[in-house]
C-alpha cells in the first residue's frame, strides 16, 4: 500500500500431507495496479485558508516534475497527515473537530482523487483564568508567563505550554518540584472555558555538589570554569541555561546535558553535567575555490582543545593551536597561532601569532608582502563584555608596482616597518557562536601605528561594529550588520599607506560588485580610503535538510578623506543566495546585483560569488 498499489489482494492456501504430518502454506498475492494521486481537495474548511491547511500535508498530488513530486499514495504518511490537520484545528481551539477522508478512483487513468472533509465544530475561547496556591510570588508576576489569557483561543496545547511556563518560572528560582494542576470547566452560560491553575510551590532547593561526567580528554577545570552555577547556590534556571550555552560554545562537545541526583540533605541536590566529546584535532590537506581567490590549496594542523604540557596527546586544556599554509591565486600565507583562554586559571587570555602573507594583484596596481608577530591579552569583565590589548611588529613590502600606479601607491614606499598597539572592547550575547539565532555583538577597536612606538609610518585606525540577530518561526533568522571605520595619518606621515586602507566590494562587504571595486580609484585601480561604512541585512530560512535560502541587501562606501561620508554615493546591491552543507564541506553561493553607484562597464550585470573548501 505504501508503494502506491491499490486493490491489493492477499490470500493463503494450506496443503496438508497426512502421511508426513507436514503442511505447506501458499501466499497468493494479487498486486493490483499502481495509482497516482491526481488531486487533493478540502470540504468544510471555513475558519482558515484552504492553502494554509493543505500545506500541512506531506502527501502531494503528482507534479510536473515527477521525480520531485511523484504522487505516490502512502497509507502511513496519509494517516499522519490527517492527524496533523486534526492537531492544527485542536491547537486553534476547535476541540471537537472531525477529519474524514474520501477516496475516488479513476480506474481507466489509474488516478486517485482525495477529498478531506472537515467538520470544524465550535471554537473554544478562554474565559476566566485564575491562579491559586501561590504564596511566594505575586500573581502579577506569574501572569506574565501565560500566553492563553481571557479572550484568547483555548486549547489543551496552549494550556500545557502555560503549565510548563509556570513550572519553569518556579524552577528558575530554585523550586524544582513545583506542581501545577489545571481545573478546567466549560461555562455553558458564556460558551467559554474557565481555567484555574492550582499551584503547589514545594521546597527551595540548593546545589550540593557539581559533578562532571563523560569527559575523557577534557580536564574538569576546563568545564568547571565555564559554569555559572556553584555549589551552595540555589538552583537557578537562567544560570543553568547560560552554563550549557558556554559549554556548547567551546566547540569541544557533540552534546551537553544536565541532570540532578539526591544530595546530602532533602533540599539539596547534586548537579550533574554530562558531555559527549567530539574530535577537536584536525590534520587537513585540501583544495578549494572561491570567487575571490579562484583556486586555493592548503594544509593545516590544528587542535582546538590543546594542552601544551600534555605529551604526547597535547589535548584537554582548552587551549588552541594551529599551523596553516595556504596557496591561492591572489593570496599566499603561512600562519602559526597559539591561544591560552584562561591564563593561570584566570579569565585572562594570551594569544601569540606569527605570520607571513603575500597579497597578489587583484584590482590594484601593487602586490604586498607582510610578515611579523603579535602578542594579545584579553580579559572578561562581565558575562558578556570583554576587552583586550595587543602589540604587533611587522614588515610590509610593496612589490610589482605597475608603471601606471597612482600617486598614493608610489607615496607609500616599497619597504615599511610598522609598530602597532591595539585596544578593543566588545559585548557578545549570541546564543550560539557557530549558528546564532538571537543576541548581538558590539565591538570597538582603535589602533596606534608608529608615533611613540617607533616605525616608518604614523597613523591611527578606529573601527566600530554592531551585529544583531532575530529569529522567528523555526530556523528563520534575520541578521543585521553595521560597520564603520576611520583612519588618518599624523606627524611626519602625510598619507596613510595603501596596504592598510579600507576596501569594499565583493564577499564580506558589498556583494555583486567586483573585489575592491567600491571606493576611491586612481588610474582605474583601487587605492582604498580612510573612511568606511558598510551595512548588510540577510534573511536566512530552511528549504530542505542541508539547504538554506538567503536574500540580502548590502550597502557600503569607502571615501578617500578621513571622517568624510557622502551619503548619496553609497553602493547598494541586492540578491539571493543559498547555503548548502555538502558531504565534502560547506558551500555558500550568492548572486549580487548592483542597483546604485555602478560602474557602467564592470558592474552592470551583477556578479555570482561563492566559496567552497574542505580538507581531505
Amino acid at each position: 500500500m505504501n508503494k502506491g498499489y491499490k486493490f491489493v489482494e492477499v490470500k493463503s492456501e494450506v496443503d496438508v500431507n497426512e502421511e508426513t504430518k507436514e503442511a505447506v502454506v501458499y501466499i497468493l498475492i494479487s498486486e493490483g495496479e499502481e495509482y497516482k494521486i491526481n488531486k487533493i481537495s478540502f470540504e468544510g474548511v471555513k475558519s482558515f485558508k484552504v492553502g494554509e491547511v493543505k500545506a500541512l500535508l506531506k502527501t502531494k498530488p503528482k507534479g510536473w516534475i515527477w521525480f520531485l513530486q511523484p504522487g505516490v499514495f502512502k497509507e502511513d504518511q496519509f494517516r499522519e497527515d490527517l492527524d496533523r490537520v486534526e492537531g492544527f484545528y485542536q491547537k486553534n481551539g476547535f476541540l471537537d473537530v472531525k477529519v474524514v477522508p474520501r477516496m475516488d478512483y479513476d480506474r481507466a487513468k489509474k488516478m486517485i482523487f482525495i477529498t478531506i472533509q472537515v467538520e470544524e465544530g465550535h471554537q473554544y475561547i478562554a474565559g476566566d483564568v485564575k491562579i491559586s496556591g501561590n504564596v511566594l510570588f505575586p500573581e502579577s508576576e506569574i501572569w506574565q508567563n501565560l500566553e492563553m489569557l481571557p479572550g484568547n483561543v483555548y486549547s489543551q496545547f496552549n494550556m500545557a505550554n502555560d503549565i510548563d511556563a509556570v513550572r519553569k518560572y518556579y524552577f528558575d528560582r530554585g523550586y524544582m518540584d513545583c506542581q501545577v494542576m489545571p481545573d478546567v470547566r466549560l461555562n455553558k452560560d458564556t460558551g467559554k472555558v474557565d481555567l484555574v491553575y492550582n499551584i503547589t510551590e514545594g521546597d527551595l532547593y540548593f546545589v550540593d555538589k557539581v559533578k562532571i561526567r563523560g569527559n575523557t580528554k577534557t580536564k574538569d577545570i576546563v568545564i568547571r570554569r565555564e559554569l555559572r552555577i556553584r555549589p551552595g547556590e540555589r538552583f537557578d534556571g537562567g544560570k543553568l541555561d547560560r552554563s550549557k550555552q558556554r559549554l556548547d560554545n567551546l566547540g569541544f562537545f557533540e552534546e551537553v546535558t544536565w541532570d540532578t541526583e539526591p544530595g546530602t540533605a532533602p533540599n539539596r541536590r547534586n548537579l550533574v553535567f554530562r558531555v559527549k566529546e567530539k574530535q577537536t584535532g584536525e590534520l587537513s590537506f585540501g583544495a578549494g575555490v572561491s570567487s575571490v581567490d579562484k583556486f586555493i590549496g592548503f594544509a593545516e594542523i590544528a587542535q582546538r582543545n590543546f594542552d601544551l604540557m600534555r605529551w604526547p596527546t597535547f589535548t584537554g586544556a582548552g587551549q588552541s593551536f594551529s599551523l596553516r599554509g595556504r596557496l591561492g591565486s591572489t593570496t599566499r600565507d603561512l600562519d602559526m597561532s597559539f591561544v591560552e583562554p584562561w591564563l593561570f586559571n584566570k579569565p585572562v587570555s594570551l594569544g601569540v601569532n606569527l605570520y607571513a602573507v603575500d597579497n597578489l594583484r587583484n584590482n590594484t596596481d601593487f602586490e604586498t608582502r607582510r610578515y611579523g608577530f603579535s602578542v594579545n591579552f584579553g580579559k572578561a569583565f562581565t558575562e558578556y563584555v570583554r576587552a583586550g590589548v595587543g602589540y604587533t611588529l611587522e614588515g610590509v613590502k610593496l612589490r610589482d608596482i605597475s608603471e601606471s600606479a597612482g600617486e598614493d601607491v608610489r607615496d607609500t614606499g616599497t619597504s615599511n616597518t610598522l609598530s602597532r598597539a591595539r585596544f578593543s572592547i566588545g559585548r557578545d550575547s549570541r546564543d550560539n557562536l557557530y549558528n546564532p539565532t538571537k543576541g548581538s555583538v558590539l565591538g570597538f577597536s582603535t589602533e596606534l601605528v608608529g608615533s611613540i612606538l617607533g616605525g616608518s609610518k604614523t597613523y591611527y585606525i578606529s573601527q566600530a561594529s554592531a551585529t544583531k540577530y532575530w529569529s522567528f518561526r523555526k530556523d528563520h533568522v534575520i541578521e543585521f550588520d553595521f560597520r564603520i571605520g576611520v583612519m588618518d595619518a599624523f606627524g611626519s606621515t602625510k598619507k596613510t599607506p595603501v596596504f592598510d586602507r579600507f576596501y569594499a566590494g565583493g564577499l564580506g562587504t558589498v556583494r555583486g560588485f567586483g573585489f575592491r571595486r567600491v571606493g576611491p580609484k586612481q588610474n582605474g585601480q583601487a587605492v582604498g580610503g580612510n573612511t568606511l561604512c558598510v551595512q548588510n541585512i540577510e534573511y536566512t530560512w530552511p528549504i530542505v535538510k542541508n539547504f538554506k535560502g538567503i536574500v540580502f541587501v548590502d550597502i557600503g562606501e569607502v571615501e578617500l578623506k578621513a571622517w568624510d561620508l557622502k551619503w548619496g554615493d553609497f553602493a547598494t546591491s541586492i540578491g539571493p543566495g543559498i547555503k548548502v552543507n555538502t558531504p565534502v564541506g560547506p558551500m555558500i553561493l550568492y548572486y549580487g546585483f548592483p542597483i546604485t553607484n555602478r560602474d557602467k562597464e564592470k558592474d552592470k550585470n551583477g556578479k555570482f560569488e561563492f566559496s567552497f573548501s574542505r580538507g581531505f
